[in-house]
């Protein structure tokens, strides 16, 4: 307890007040005290009462029997779970979002297919605008000398008459 008041009363301006054996008291006794053994007591007395009342609701073991076999009595690979079962509840939630859809291949296997939409919203529109400048940018370019020079004339003009 003594090495914890030099550093509190570095951060706080003020240490421990009253020390009564075991009682904490932050800033003063009339305002806040506690006893640690009450306050673990506490903790663990909720905790061990919480774990009964789970175990006694959802702890009795589990009973075991024959898997039951769906009306098959033989089962294949194909019958097994496989990624996409586990992923089909998220995936038809957010197919509008993604776009995804299944396809299937020549053998027999499906594939899935998930769009970006961060890509279609964003990213495309903003690459169909540069390669539209680049094209503008290219067509100027593809001029006569002349022309050249004169757009890179009125492009000094315009940076001088931005620049004063």
């Amino acid at each position: 307890m003594n090495m914890l008041h030099p550093v509190l009363q570095e951060m706080l301006g003020q240490g421990f007040a009253v020390q009564h054996g075991l009682w904490l008291t932050p800033v003063s006794a009339q305002r806040a005290s506690y006893s640690p053994i009450i306050f673990f007591l506490g903790i663990a007395t909720a905790l061990g009462l919480g774990f009964l009342l789970i175990w006694s609701f959802f702890g009795r073991p589990l009973r075991r029997v024959p898997v039951w076999s769906c009306g098959f009595p033989v089962r294949t690979s194909a019958m097994q779970d496989s990624p996409l079962g586990f992923a089909q509840p998220l995936l038809r939630i957010f197919a509008p979002l993604y776009q995804a859809g299944r396809e299937a291949d020549g053998a027999g296997r499906w594939r899935m297919r998930i769009g970006e939409p961060l890509y279609r919203g964003f990213y495309q529109p903003l690459n169909l605008v540069a390669f539209w400048l680049s094209a503008q940018v290219l067509r100027l370019q593809q001029g006569r000398i002349t022309l050249y020079l004169l757009y890179s004339f009125l492009t000094l003009l315009v940076l001088l008459a931005i620049w004063r």
